[in-house]
């Protein structure tokens, strides 16, 4: 038997997205969410004049099942026991983004916001000074000596010959930056240097086919040693990452959570980057090898010191990301077709990294850039959504691409969510919006309890508008 839950945002973050004044309604909207007789249903229903998310409050899990035909001709169960789940906020809103270009104005506003008026210096490798060029060639050479196999040390002997080829101009000095027209910076922070990089990257499945395409901006230490617990100073291919089923190695960081929160939260404000929202947090977990870490052999110390701290694209305490905009559609990954692939990851997260040295590091997965939000919208009532989801899964079915078996051709929902989900304006590549959306998905229990929170198992879902009542086509939207 299903039922009514209230979802709770994991912490309470920045109430509002950072720069954004409040607009009346959202203009110059071109997003197309109609799907035959979708929005036609929703007239029918109507709203009966209500609003917002109290109106859900009182509502009853929803049980049904029926019968639909699948694109072969065959009939197919569709049973539904699901409960329904709510954000813990009084209001949903259409939130206007777009993604940034990594331009000059916006490379340059990042490293002074990063960096402060101190000079900085470009790191790509046609700048680097000899010395720099000399310590990574001999990395490469290192590298030679373990590769097995051909293709790679074709690669490997191609950066060598351009290493060789930029020695011969290098000179003794890093270059200052005059314009903010390359990928790759270095500059100091708190007495440390820290590289700082806009990388733009697709993500290749085995076929050869991109997965989706994820831009980021990343700062780590340029020498670990100067940031690293002191018993792995000197330990070769040391690095941090956050985790959480090293559970048991007790934080030996000096700050407690709720401080390095703090300072995680003043470094996130400082960015101006659309991260508003913090959702959890997770030891920082350092690895330091003994001798040939490149082909993992050696002796290895694990050492649980400091904090990761995740801030989420979001408003009022609700992440996009975590409620809705999740990485996991299994779907997705089960029924693409060949000539599909995602055109950008869904989710918009910063990672912090904060020991008691202060923040030393940061990944900006997708960042965006908020142009407007809308005022209170009319959401459907609950019953005019699930007459819209039957009527488009019966006279749709296959639309879905729903994964069940050939044997009891049965598909199952047990969860029905009101969330924020990500859908692109076709008009103009890079923008998009967030909008109030019932998700009907089976999520058949699996969730890290302890560990993060992104990664639910997310199977079948049908994503219905909730202010228009149109389908959102999932596979047009990543």
């Amino acid at each position: 038997m299903g039922k009514k839950t209230i979802v709770k945002c994991i912490s309470a973050g920045l109430a509002l997205c950072i720069g954004v004044g409040l607009v009346t309604g959202c203009k110059n909207k071109t997003v197309n969410y109609r799907v035959d007789g979708a929005t036609e249903s929703a007239h029918e229903n109507g709203s009966n004049g209500k609003k917002g998310v109290g109106q859900f409050t009182d509502a009853s899990a929803w049980q049904d099942e029926w019968t639909a035909v699948n694109t072969k001709g065959n009939e197919v169960v569709f049973s539904i026991d699901a409960e329904i789940s709510l954000p813990e906020a009084e209001q949903m809103y259409v939130v206007e983004m777009e993604e940034p270009k990594f331009d000059e104005i916006y490379k340059g506003k990042v490293v002074k916001q990063i960096f402060g008026g101190q000079e900085v210096y470009y790191r790509d490798p046609i700048y680097l000074p000899k010395k720099e060029l000399e310590k990574e060639r001999a990395d490469i050479v290192a590298r030679m000596d373990v590769v097995e196999d051909a293709e790679g040390m074709e690669e490997l002997e191609k950066e060598l010959l351009m290493y060789d080829e930029l020695l011969e101009k290098a000179k003794d000095t890093y270059t200052p930056v005059t314009a903010y027209d390359e990928d790759y910076y270095l500059g100091e922070r708190d007495g440390v240097f820290y590289e700082l990089s806009f990388v733009g990257a697709n993500y290749i499945d085995g076929g050869g086919i991109a997965d989706f395409t994820m831009k980021s901006v990343s700062l780590s230490p340029k020498d670990m040693d100067q940031v690293c617990p002191e018993e792995l100073k000197g330990k070769n291919c040391r690095y941090y990452q956050a985790i959480s089923t090293h559970g048991y190695i007790e934080n030996q960081c000096g700050l407690s959570e709720e401080s390095a929160l703090e300072m995680a939260r003043r470094f996130v404000k400082g960015l101006e980057m659309g991260y508003s929202v913090y959702t959890y947090s997770v030891p920082l977990l350092w690895v330091g090898y003994g001798t040939e870490p490149e082909n993992g052999t050696g002796d290895a110390n694990e050492v649980a010191d400091g904090y990761v701290f995740y801030f989420d694209a979001g408003m009022e305490q609700m992440s996009f990301t975590l409620f809705g905009t999740q990485y996991t559609y299994q779907n997705f990954f089960e029924k693409k077709r060949e000539d599909e692939y995602g055109q950008y990851s869904l989710g918009a997260t910063l990672k912090v990294y904060v020991t008691d040295k202060g923040v030393i590091g940061m990944d900006a997965d997708n960042p965006i850039e908020i142009t407007g939000i809308s005022g209170e919208t009319e959401l459907l009532p609950l019953d005019a959504v699930e007459g819209i989801m039957k009527e488009q899964i019966t006279e749709h079915f296959g639309s879905f691409r729903f994964i069940y078996t050939a044997n009891d051709r049965r598909v199952e929902c047990n969860k029905m969510e009101l969330i924020y989900f990500r859908v692109r304006d076709r008009e103009n590549p890079g923008h998009y919006s967030y909008v109030p959306a019932w998700r009907l998905c089976n999520m058949p229990g699996y969730k890290y309890e302890s560990s993060n929170p992104y990664n639910i198992s997310i199977w079948n879902q049908v994503l219905i508008n909730a202010i228009d009542g149109s389908v959102i086509d999932f596979y047009d939207e990543v």
